[in-house]
């Protein structure tokens, strides 16, 4: 499930989306459950015509440059969603990261997401 501006190329001409993360449909595990061929078909594509990169995990991304501000996007099963933030800030070095809701799993999960964002001056949209 990736974001509609993404999926339909409306990036602005001062953003590029240079890494994706998926960590069920890049591996072995996957091969032939449902949306796997899609997947691996739009990930071609995008490799391609775009040279986007695919990683299975946060912390297979390399860091930004100096000059550049991260966004993190995490739109996966909520279950996932305090991993891959917690990857996004402490990993990547995302300066902001959208959150798709509910978040988390729990309230309690949201509010360690969100002191560690405070505490490392990370913004976060739901």
């Amino acid at each position: 499930n990736h974001h509609p501006s993404i999926s339909n190329n409306e990036i602005r001409s001062s953003e590029s989306l240079t890494h994706v993360v998926e960590p069920w449909y890049m591996t072995d595990a996957a091969v032939g459950s449902p949306g796997y061929d899609e997947f691996q078909k739009w990930k071609q594509e995008q490799e391609t015509s775009r040279g986007i990169h695919f990683h299975s995990s946060v912390k297979d991304v390399p860091l930004p440059s100096e000059d550049e501000v991260r966004l993190g996007m995490i739109s996966a099963r909520t279950s996932d969603n305090p991993i891959l933030f917690e990857g996004c800030v402490d990993d990547i070095a995302c300066n902001a990261i959208y959150l798709e809701k509910p978040g988390a799993p729990t309230v309690a999960e949201l509010e360690q997401m969100r002191d560690k964002a405070n505490s490392a001056n990370v913004k976060v949209f739901l």
